[in-house]
C-alpha cells in the first residue's frame, strides 16, 4: 500500500482530531468559571461544569489520533528488540 492510499484511508482521522480540538477549547473556555473564590454556585457555574464534564474526553483522544497519524504505516513493529 502507497503513503498516500494510507492517508486517504485515514482521513476520517482528521475529522475526529478536530472534533477533539475543539472539545479542548470548550475545556479552556470553561475553566475560568471554576476559579471563583464562592461558596454557592450559580447557574453559570453549572453551565460551565456541563460543558467541561462534556468535553474532557477531548484531550486523551486528541493524544491518541495525533499519535495514531505520527506513525509511519510502512513501519514494521520488531518486538525481539524490546524483548
Amino acid at each position: 500500500m502507497k503513503h498516500h492510499e494510507h492517508k486517504q484511508d485515514l482521513f476520517w482521522l482528521n475529522d475526529m482530531r478536530f472534533l477533539a480540538a475543539i472539545a479542548i477549547i470548550v475545556v479552556h473556555i470553561s475553566q475560568p468559571y471554576f476559579n471563583q473564590e464562592s461558596t454557592e454556585y450559580p447557574p453559570s457555574w453549572w453551565i460551565a461544569n456541563l460543558y467541561l464534564s462534556a468535553s474532557m474526553w477531548g484531550v486523551p483522544v486528541f493524544v491518541m489520533i495525533s499519535g495514531a497519524l505520527l506513525l509511519a504505516p510502512e513501519r514494521v513493529p520488531f518486538t525481539h528488540r524490546f524483548l
